[in-house]
């Protein structure tokens, strides 16, 4: 997980200007070639990888009126998908505009969820069934079987990045502190285990 925040960091401070995925998602229809997070095996440890940037933009420079342009128009997939980019005009916003970091850490946090439980965001669904949830301003239920990975916290910080407000969603650092300090205490587990 922390691979994959780390590159979408990296491309939110790139020297250019912020490039945005806009299509963070895991597999699907249980297909690896729609897949966007690889995994590398030729390191000495798994690396995620973050690919497939057809749907991504640079963040063109501000415009005097204070609104920015983007290359590329809506797209992506609805399960994923950030509230404000499936009906962008109730956010008062443009296409392009509903794309931002917001809406990646939004997308990745949908994709974590799918990496955590081992399902699809809103499991059980049809797309069409998937996409009304999301217009209607829903998020995938919690996983009533156990999952350990997806304790209290990690269940908060999602539900927290899921927010139809935008400014009221985790920044990607405090993403990357709530993975890195996760990896720190499994660690320490592991080694009280031993």
């Amino acid at each position: 997980l922390l691979d994959v925040v780390d590159a979408v960091s990296y491309l939110h401070n790139h020297p250019k200007g912020p490039v945005i995925h806009g299509d963070l998602k895991g597999v699907t229809n249980h297909c690896a070639l729609q897949n966007n997070i690889l995994i590398d095996l030729g390191e000495k440890r798994l690396i995620a990888r973050v690919t497939d940037f057809g749907l991504a933009h640079i963040m063109e420079s501000t415009l005097q009126d204070g609104m920015t342009t983007t290359s590329t128009a809506f797209q992506g997939n609805s399960r994923w998908m950030a509230f404000e980019r499936m009906l962008p005009s109730e956010y008062g916003l443009r296409q392009a505009a509903a794309k931002s970091k917001a809406s990646d850490v939004f997308e990745l946090m949908r994709t974590f969820f799918q990496i955590l439980t081992g399902r699809l965001p809103f499991h059980g669904k049809s797309d069409i069934e998937a996409m009304v949830a999301v217009v209607q301003r829903q998020n995938p239920e919690r996983p009533t079987d156990h999952c350990r990975d997806l304790d209290d916290l990690r269940w908060n910080l999602m539900l927290q990045a899921w927010s139809d407000i935008r400014e009221e969603r985790p920044s990607l650092m405090e993403v990357q502190h709530d993975i890195a300090e996760s990896l720190r205490l499994e660690r320490l587990l592991l080694v009280c285990d031993i």
